[in-house]
């Protein structure tokens, strides 16, 4: 008789199931790929490769693009091939300068796929680690070389850090109010690429781009250095912060976590690389969330306000930090009380129970102590800059009728421009309110679930809000949007 055949999967089925799937999309040679994991890349061994692979296209991206040798051509990015270096000749007599340049579109397409493909290959190698200590400190040390390499690169997929630059000088230098004046010119008497229009970000960038100002006086180069050196910290503030947190978070899962943040090509390359200052304000939205961790709350409000002072739109997590502090923080538990959930809207009943579980000397401690530094706080950075309302002028351009870039509001208004045409400034603003309320509603929707979920919150629980709050944020009401955003 013929045996019966095994129930259990071979050791290659197996694989292939936990194998990520991103690489099973970028390689379609999957048997030889993953026979080649399985060999090479687990464990401490396949974190040392793809890290040293990723450090080695960090660094030839750098070596292609040196900001010493860069620093003056503000215009250049990698739409056109640079014949002016020599590994762009070759390229230039096969197809030419031109923007767009298929050479280059494939080049850049390749970076990214392999980029993309170190990083799910240092994931498969994270899972079957066993040292988790000796892994987690090499991955944050190749995560530093990577944002190192990337300061000295020029940012050539984005013209925005001569934005910053040309605020800067404009305080520092000329100084002038940048919420209500253009930024034209940069430090050296360069021409800012495109002139900047009054300021929509938050005092507090403004203030350390005043000090970049400062620093680096009539040189450009320096400026540029400064500036990269400040997002640059910035970023390795929110590595370690979220090293941190996944440590006490989700510490099963906290080696992948890790590598998923800091390894991220997107992130490295648009903070370190372009010198983007969403970092400057993650960091501080992080900050408060490691501080309700340490229990700490009278600084969770103070450090969320210095991330809304880099960029409004962290705004929208205030609602959720204030429900979150109320019921954890703020509440009397009785020994061997169980955790209170609420109901939307909370009955009588549990507005009795409320009142008598509050501890109002937290609530002013908290609320009133750490609230009223948080106002502090933003009084200080305003001062420099308040002219009233006209303060908010580069905000309200952004939110403009018909100001629209790779946005959903964006994409509707170029459609219903086709199917409909008539007013701009009607249609944009029709559109604009739809997604406003759509926003609304859905804010209001997380607000009542983080409210549902009372004295039983956790930070964790709390992270993931955000995240879908900023999330929502990002797709419904940025209508100025960039890919970099979703970092």
């Amino acid at each position: 008789m013929a045996a019966a055949p095994s129930s259990s999967p071979v050791a290659g089925e197996a694989t292939a199931r936990e194998f990520p799937a991103a690489l099973h999309a970028l390689l379609p040679w999957r048997a030889r790929a993953m026979g080649f994991a399985e060999r090479h890349l687990v464990g401490m061994r396949g974190i040392v490769i793809t890290g040293a692979a990723l450090s080695a296209i960090y660094l030839l991206l750098t070596l292609a693009f040196p900001i010493w040798s860069w620093w003056y051509r503000v215009d250049d990015n990698l739409g056109t091939i640079p014949s002016h270096v020599s590994w762009g000749r070759p390229l230039v007599a096969l197809a030419g300068p031109h923007g767009l340049n298929i050479w280059m579109t494939i080049i850049a397409a390749a970076i990214i796929l392999a980029l993309f493909g170190l990083q799910a290959l240092a994931l498969y190698a994270a899972r079957t680690t066993r040292d988790v200590q000796a892994t987690r400190r090499l991955v944050l040390g190749f995560a530093i070389a990577f944002v190192v390499i990337q300061v000295f690169m020029q940012p050539i997929t984005s013209t925005d850090l001569y934005g910053y630059l040309a605020r800067s000088y404009l305080t520092s230098q000329l100084h002038q109010n940048p919420t209500i004046t253009l930024a034209t010119f940069l430090q050296g008497g360069y021409l800012v690429p495109h002139a900047r229009p009054p300021a929509p970000y938050g005092p507090l960038w403004l203030l350390l781009c005043w000090g970049v100002g400062l620093i680096a006086g009539e040189n450009l180069l320096l400026a540029m250095l400064v500036m990269k050196a400040l997002v640059a910290a910035a970023l390795l503030g929110a590595i370690f912060l979220v090293a941190h947190l996944t440590d006490k978070l989700m510490p099963g899962g906290r080696i992948q976590s890790l590598i998923f943040f800091a390894w991220s090509p997107l992130l490295i390359f648009e903070a370190a690389g372009n010198g983007h200052n969403d970092m400057v304000m993650l960091v501080c939205v992080l900050a408060s969330l490691a501080a309700l961790q340490a229990r700490r709350p009278f600084w969770a409000f103070p450090l969320l306000a210095l991330g809304v002072l880099v960029k409004y739109s962290v705004g929208a997590l205030v609602p959720l930090w204030i429900v979150m502090i109320f019921f954890v923080y703020c509440w009397r538990s009785p020994a061997n009380a169980k955790k209170l959930t609420l109901t939307w809207p909370p009955t009588r009943e549990q507005f009795a129970l409320m009142r008598r579980r509050i501890d109002w000397r937290r609530v002013a401690g908290i609320f009133v102590g750490g609230g009223g530094l948080a106002v502090l706080i933003a009084v200080v950075c305003y001062a420099p800059f308040w002219v009233g309302l006209k303060t908010f002028t580069g905000l309200g351009q952004q939110l403009g009728a018909t100001y629209f870039n790779g946005s959903i509001a964006g994409m509707v208004y170029a459609a219903l421009e086709v199917v409909a045409p008539g007013s701009k400034s009607a249609l944009g603003s029709a559109i604009r309110l739809m997604l406003y309320l759509s926003y609304g509603g859905y804010l209001f929707w997380q607000i009542r679930g983080l409210w549902r979920k009372g004295s039983a919150a956790t930070v964790g629980v709390l992270a993931q809000y955000a995240g879908k709050v900023i999330f929502a944020t990002l797709v419904l009401v940025t209508f100025w949007y960039q890919p970099w955003y979703i970092t």
